[in-house]
Order: structure tokens, then C-alpha cells, then sequence
């Protein structure tokens, strides 16, 4: 004997899932900006973060007694001519950031939309202060990263 289903349970109408998705989208529109935001926040975090690894790297390696060919006093923005080619300075600053072109660090390597495509600066005063500089996208709300 088979038992029949009662009239009254007939699942969702059309008219409930449609309100369902209605709040579902005014939900997503509300909050996709604020994610986004955050996102950015992140990104921006992660540059500024690369940016103080360069700053611990290259005083680290002009603080290295074994380390001869570091550069003087000097202000770069380009990378490759800051650090050269072939130099133990160099090769310390790979060592200490994990990586074997420490030139490319920068420009586009920055993931925040506030960076992207900017250059470092970094500046070594007469007393070996490093000062790293990358200044922000004009339209972005993001503020300059400078670690001295």
C-alpha cells in the first residue's frame, strides 16, 4: 500500500525564490565594495611589507664587515644600477630576500592597484641610513611608503 503525499506540502513558489535572490543580490551589492577594499588593504600591506624586507636587506648587507663592494652614499630608484651585477653586495641582498634578481624587485612587482608600476627609491645617507621610498598612484587613497 502506498502512502500519497498531502496536498499542502508543495515545496517553494516561484514568487519565494525570486524574493530569496532579490535579497541575496542587494546583500552582494552591498557588500562586494567593502571586500574589495579590503583586498586592496592587503595588497598594499603586502607592498609595504616587500618594501621593509628591501630596507632590513640592504642595511643588513652594508652592516656585513665581509661585504667590500656595497655602495656608498647614494640615492637610486632604479634597482639594477643600485645593486650591480656580480657583486657580493648583490649576492647578500639575493641571500637575505630568497631571491636571484633582487633588480626586479619593484614596478611590477607591487600587486596593489596604489603601487603598481612605481619605482623605490633608495637612498643611503653619508652615515649608511637606508631610506626606502615608493610614492603612491595619484587617484588612489593610499599613502607614500617610506621606511628609514
Amino acid at each position: 500500500m502506498k502512502k500519497q503525499k498531502s496536498l499542502g506540502n508543495k515545496g517553494f513558489s516561484l514568487v519565494e525564490l525570486i524574493i530569496v535572490i532579490a535579497i541575496m543580490a542587494i546583500l552582494v551589492g552591498v557588500l562586494a565594495p567593502q571586500l574589495i577594499k579590503y583586498v586592496e588593504r592587503s595588497r598594499q600591506a603586502k607592498d609595504r611589507q616587500m618594501v621593509d624586507a628591501l630596507h632590513t636587506a640592504v642595511t643588513t648587507a652594508l652592516l656585513d664587515p665581509d661585504i667590500t663592494d656595497g655602495p656608498g652614499a647614494t640615492s637610486s630608484s632604479d634597482m639594477a644600477d643600485f645593486i650591480g651585477t656580480g657583486s657580493k653586495f648583490k649576492d647578500a641582498i639575493s641571500d637575505i630576500l630568497k631571491t636571484s634578481t633582487p633588480g626586479d624587485i619593484g614596478g611590477n612587482s607591487f600587486e596593489s592597484n596604489a603601487f603598481h608600476g612605481q619605482g623605490i627609491t633608495v637612498t643611503i645617507d653619508p652615515k649608511m641610513n637606508v631610506k626606502c621610498a615608493v610614492t603612491h598612484v595619484s587617484g588612489s587613497d593610499a599613502t607614500d611608503i617610506v621606511i628609514e
